[in-house]
């Protein structure tokens, strides 16, 4: 209902709720409808992220993680979905980085060095240090298996 009224527009959207279970409460915010207000939320250059349930290879394909990285890409321009450990699930976890084209914006989210990366974190964080986040980890998560990107 939130989202429905809402007239607000939002720099990032983070969809962290319950997997996409039939007749669970979180079903209707994996929809193509839903995916589609809050395209139409984010302001240019805005970005969407959702968890999308387990990200591992042998259920990435059963679970709903390749599901819901096809219905984003029906709605917008750039997806990118990725995989973090999280001890406490056992599993690989997948998520999906979503949105639109806009100009200035460079779209290579999964393509750029580590390197780059680990400067602009150093720029943007001048005498800190990351304790699981770096230029390579950046990559790392992007580098799904075959059996998954397809």
């Amino acid at each position: 209902e939130y989202l429905e009224n809402c007239t607000d527009t939002f720099d990032v959207i983070i969809m962290d709720i319950a997997d996409p279970v039939e007749c669970g409460p979180g079903i209707r915010l994996y929809s193509r409808e839903c995916y589609e207000r809050c395209a139409a939320l984010l302001s240019v250059g805005g970005v969407y992220v959702t968890q999308s349930g387990p990200g591992a290879i042998f259920n990435a394909k059963q679970e709903c993680f390749t599901t819901i990285s096809s219905t984003l890409r029906s709605v917008f321009d750039n997806v990118f979905p990725y995989v973090v450990d999280i001890p406490s699930f056992g599993s690989l976890w997948g998520f999906n980085l979503a949105f639109n084209n806009a100009d200035g914006v460079d779209n290579d989210v999964s393509g750029r060095a580590p390197e780059t990366l680990d400067a602009l974190i150093a720029e943007r964080m001048p005498g800190q240090e990351l304790k699981f986040y770096d230029g390579t980890t950046h990559r790392r998560v992007f580098a799904l298996p075959k059996p998954v990107r397809q």
